[in-house]
């Protein structure tokens, strides 16, 4: 996140193009575009709004089980894009994205 013209991110973010899952609040699919330890971006038809909260299944290339995120919440959202941060994330699952990000 960019505010000031400072980047305000704790992690780096990767552009990544990946097939997500989604339910919660809001029920739906869609496209990661960006990703880092701590959230991601996503582009879906579905419409979300600032504070739902969702759990998501990440697909990664050549990996047959998703990474599951139990607890994510939409931080912002602006037509079919919207961002989140990961609330809940468990410890093999952390090792997982941090291992794929680091390829």
């Amino acid at each position: 996140m960019i505010e000031d013209g400072v980047e305000r991110r704790k992690h780096p973010r990767y552009e990544v193009q990946l097939p997500v899952l989604f339910d919660g609040d809001r029920n739906g699919s869609g496209t990661i575009n960006d990703l880092s330890v701590n959230g991601s971006l996503i582009v879906s038809p579905t419409q979300v709004k600032p504070g739902d909260h969702l759990s998501l299944w990440l697909y990664l290339p050549h990996e047959a089980v998703p990474i599951l995120i139990q607890g994510a919440e939409v931080r912002w959202s602006a037509g079919e894009r919207f961002g989140v941060c990961f609330l809940t994330l468990q410890p093999h699952e952390q090792i997982r994205l941090s291992q794929y990000l680091k390829r």
